[in-house]
């Protein structure tokens, strides 16, 4: 079975950066991008069912990614959230594990 990633970020290079690791490290992956500050949040009944983990960076559009975060490891069988922050700390980790993160 292939890996199906969605990645959650405004950054285009760094969300093509993602995709390249993704490709080197499984075979015949399939990875969506979504950009928020284009297209908004997700809409409440997104339930990530198509993706086996959602890779999302820490600023989605004008937004907190940890509002995002919280918001969809709620929705009832979201896949695992692995959350990329800019400036790693303690209490942010710990933040984003409290609020759903896988990683």
């Amino acid at each position: 079975m292939s890996a199906r990633v969605l990645i959650i970020d405004d950054q285009n290079d760094f969300r093509r950066l993602l995709a390249r690791h993704i490709h080197t490290g499984f075979e015949s992956p399939s990875v969506a991008e979504y950009e928020p500050a284009v297209r908004g949040r997700l809409p409440p009944d997104f339930s990530g069912s198509a993706y086996d983990a959602v890779l999302l960076g820490d600023m989605p559009g004008s937004e907190f990614g940890i509002d995002w975060l919280r918001d969809l490891s709620r929705r009832n069988g979201f896949p695992p959230i692995i959350y990329f922050v800019a400036k790693p700390a303690p209490d942010i980790e710990e933040a984003a594990i409290h609020a759903g993160a896988h990683a």
